[in-house]
């Protein structure tokens, strides 16, 4: 899995475990149109990985892009963390996306 990550990010990216089976990704300096490209070309490649593999896994994901200049990481990971679970409560294996404005998300 980490050859993909590797495949799609940046040397600049960021990819770190917060959790058992939870990751977040750090794209800096990246739009949410960008953003939204990448990931469904890692959600796409790891989901084929996992089936060529057998692994009885899905991808929830949830993504987070902001717009506005200082963000509380804080803030962000949780929102992140509640578009997951949004995706989970709906039957897993998707991504959500969210845009934080001003402490606001759409």
């Amino acid at each position: 899995m980490t050859a993909t990550l590797v495949k799609h990010l940046r040397k600049t990216d960021v990819v770190a475990r917060v959790g058992g089976d939870e990751f977040t990704v750090f794209l800096p300096a990246t739009d949410n149109e960008a953003v939204q490209v990448v990931m469904q070309k890692v959600r796409e490649e790891l989901c084929q990985l996992a089936k060529q593999n057998n692994w009885p896994i899905s991808f929830s994901v949830g993504v987070v892009t902001s717009n506005c200049g200082s963000c509380e990481f804080s803030e962000v990971m949780s929102k992140a963390d509640g578009l997951m679970y949004e995706v989970k409560k709906a039957g897993k294996d998707n991504i959500r996306f969210g845009i934080l404005n001003d402490g606001d998300i759409d």
